[in-house]
């Protein structure tokens, strides 16, 4: 039974996406970091949920593009000639 690949832009997109919120996570934990030393504690506690809620969507998008990834290596047919 063939298996149907995930397309590439939808890879690419997880990718990108990925790479997005992980320098958006970095973004807000200094920003957070910032305010902090500022003393101004409900800004950090803010910033810093903000942060962790970022940190979970990089996570579930990780997780994501390594099935996507992994389906695509499954659903590849396999070559007869590299076994020889």
């Amino acid at each position: 039974m063939p298996q149907t690949p995930i397309p590439r832009t939808a890879i690419v997109l997880l990718m990108v996406v990925g790479l997005v919120l992980l320098t958006a996570v970095a973004a807000f934990a200094a920003l957070a970091a910032l305010v902090a030393l500022m003393g101004d504690v409900a800004g950090w506690r803010g910033l810093a949920c903000v942060a962790v809620g970022l940190g979970g969507l990089f996570l579930v998008d990780l997780v994501c593009l390594v099935f996507a990834l992994a389906w695509n290596a499954v659903s590849e047919p396999e070559d007869p000639r590299d076994e020889g």
